[in-house]
């Protein structure tokens, strides 16, 4: 094209300065038309590569947020098992403890009221410990604790109802008009005696106890150290 526009400038009458001029002039604005088309598409291109990489970093950022979210959500929900284990743990030794506690008690031996009440109690701390060593097992998964606590409320209900058997035939004979008082105050000596023999036997409960609560301890603090926030 250029070169038919040439040879029609040459062919014309114009003076060969001005041909040259308009040509050299021509030249400049396909030199400035490309340039400027060059340009044009480069900044096309780079508009476009950076939509590109600015969706990347917003798909990026919301897939982290999502990944942030989910981690939270995880070491919340770890938190909170961790938190009912714990709770369990001290629930079971508490209840436990109660337990065994008003075992090694004694009632008013010659008021059969209070030795009522005495009983009631001592059942309903039974059930108690019984419904806490039931939620003890839904979380705790050391088979050692759960075959001490086990073992530790089998003696101590062995003594449960070792006393309930004497203080229910005591009643017997505190209701029995015919004893006389001099038979009474023996009985209940005698039923002393017996009760006595029985607390006793705490002696030998006693170190498995200790050594429950040790295992409780070192299980609640194991599984603290071992609650890293996720990164």
């Amino acid at each position: 094209m250029e070169g038919e526009i040439t040879k029609t400038l040459i062919e014309s009458q114009y003076p060969l300065w001005k041909i040259i001029l308009l040509f050299i002039l021509i030249q400049l604005i396909i030199i400035l038309c490309s340039e400027w088309i060059k340009k044009l598409i480069e900044k096309q291109a780079i508009s476009g590569i950076t939509n590109k990489i600015k969706d990347i970093e917003t798909k990026f950022i919301n897939q982290t947020e999502v990944l942030k979210s989910q981690l939270s959500l995880l070491t919340n929900v770890k938190s909170e098992i961790y938190s009912t284990e714990r709770n369990a743990i001290i629930n079971s030794n508490e209840k436990l403890y109660q337990w065994l506690s008003h075992i090694m008690r004694l009632p008013t031996l010659d008021d059969n009221d209070d030795i009522d009440r005495y009983i009631k109690k001592m059942d309903d701390l039974y059930q108690e410990e019984q419904s806490s060593e039931a939620l003890l097992e839904l979380f705790i998964d050391d088979k050692s604790i759960i075959d001490n606590i086990h073992k530790i409320s089998g003696y101590i209900y062995n003594l449960h109802i070792k006393k309930q058997i004497i203080l229910f035939k005591l009643k017997k004979q505190n209701s029995n008009p015919e004893l006389s008082e001099s038979s009474l105050k023996e009985l209940e000596d005698n039923t002393r005696d017996k009760l006595s023999k029985l607390i006793d036997k705490y002696e030998e409960i006693s170190p498995l106890v200790h050594e429950l609560r040790l295992d409780f301890k070192n299980y609640i603090y194991s599984k603290c150290l071992n609650m890293k926030p996720e990164a």
